[in-house]
């Protein structure tokens, strides 16, 4: 199991993302529960796929929203002609918080093989700014900037470890 040190605590990062978005949407991840449960209820929209939750997220933000999707990464594979058939063509910002869960050789095959890397070279090839949450405590900041100031899709990686409960 990967040994990553903890960046800060899920109600800090909720906190930081309230600062700069206001609309959640996305497909559960068990790993991010603490998250989940910093959001007000009527502001979380669930989703049954992760190309439904960009899907929607563009919908909120063409109504002024600033959205947010969280996803895992074996669910990035499923985004990509939502990227390049309406964020990349009309410029459009959306935060996404991708859980990379696939490090440990202890999770299902699928998010084994999906891994950190291979994820990072998929959202990349799609034009999406990546920025790991294991880099900097301020990465919310950084991304939320990109995503609303430049009008691009960027997404934050949260890796195993670095996001307490708490």
């Amino acid at each position: 199991m990967p040994d990553h040190k903890q960046v800060m605590t899920a109600a800090k990062f909720m906190n930081q993302l309230q600062d700069s978005c206001d609309w959640y949407t996305g497909v559960p991840s068990g790993r991010l529960k603490a998250i989940y449960r910093a959001i007000p209820e009527d502001k979380y929209y669930f989703a049954p796929r992760e190309d439904h939750a960009m899907a929607m997220a563009f919908g909120a933000r063409l109504m002024g929203k600033k959205p947010v999707v969280f996803m895992q990464n074996s669910g990035v594979g499923y985004i990509g002609d939502v990227v390049c058939g309406l964020y990349n063509i009309y410029k459009t910002g959306v935060i996404m918080v991708v859980d990379c869960i696939g490090e440990s050789p202890e999770r299902p095959p699928q998010h084994v093989e999906w891994g950190y890397n291979r994820t990072v070279d998929v959202l990349v090839a799609l034009g999406i700014w990546v920025r790991d949450l294991l880099h900097t405590e301020n990465t919310v900041a950084l991304v939320s900037n990109e995503a609303w100031r430049l009008n691009r899709p960027v997404a934050i990686l949260i890796r195993e470890g670095v996001i307490n409960a708490n």
